[in-house]
Order: C-alpha cells, then structure tokens, then sequence
C-alpha cells in the first residue's frame, strides 16, 4: 500500500484553531491602540498649548511677569490667570501662576547679599480636560531669570 501525503482532518482543524485565535487577538488589540493613539496625541497638542503660553510669558520683559499684585492687570500674577482654549473637540483649561522667589543661595529678605528679594520667577501652568468620560492633567513649569 501506498503512503499518501497530505493533512489529516486533525491537522487541518488545529491549524484554523491557532490561525483563529491569533486573527481574533489581533482583533482585540487593535481599538485599545488605537485610543492609546488618540491619547497620545491629545496629550501632545495640550502640552504644546501649555509650551507656547510659556514661551509667550519668557517673551515679556522680566519686570513685567510681576507676582503678588492682584489688582494690576495682567500679563500674570500671583493671584493665578486661567483661560479655556478650544482645541479641535477639547476644552482646555489652563491655569498659569507665577511665584517670585528670593533664592536662598544669596541670602534671603534683609540679609540678601545682591539686595535683590526677587532673583527668579517660577512659573507654573496646570492643563486639565476631559476626553470620553475620563479627566486629564499635565502641570508644567519653568524659571525665568533676568536677562
């Protein structure tokens, strides 16, 4: 009798059932990569909105980013600036503090050696929205020195 090549039923059945699982976890992942994809994403627009509210206050002469005064009018105070931009189909929030700082390194208040109580600014800015259903943060901040 002769030998005949070929696959067996058994063969042919366990070979669709690995092919199946494979194409069906595959299937699985797929969304959830996608939304990572799309957090991303939203995470990298709202920092940048965050990255150029930054580089607007480093473009204002140092003098002029004060800290303390609540009744003058902006650029930004102690008392905190908060806006909404709209972003495609987000709402931002920001919230932009400045925090004058006497560096410690130099003496601080009346034993100041330079004489100077206000040797940086701290700037902080806090983003927050909401993307489907879940709330999001990303808080940056950054020292503007004299120039």
């Amino acid at each position: 009798m002769k030998k005949q090549k070929g696959l067996t039923l058994v063969e042919v059945v366990i070979s669709a059932a690995i092919f199946l699982v494979s194409i069906f976890g595959i299937i699985y992942l797929f969304p959830r990569g996608m939304h990572a994809l799309a957090r991303a994403r939203e995470q990298t627009q709202v920092t940048n909105l965050g990255q150029e509210k930054i580089e607007e206050i480093r473009n204002i002469p140092y003098l002029n980013i004060t800290a303390g005064d609540s009744f003058t009018t902006p650029p930004y105070k102690n008392n905190t600036l908060s806006d909404t931009v709209a972003l495609e189909s987000l709402y931002v929030g920001r919230t932009v503090t400045v925090e004058s700082v006497d560096d410690p390194r130099d003496g601080t208040g009346a034993a100041d050696v330079d004489g100077d109580v206000h040797d940086y600014k701290k700037i902080g800015i806090i983003l927050q929205w909401n993307s489907r259903g879940e709330n999001h943060e990303i808080q940056l901040s950054t020292i503007v020195t004299k120039r």
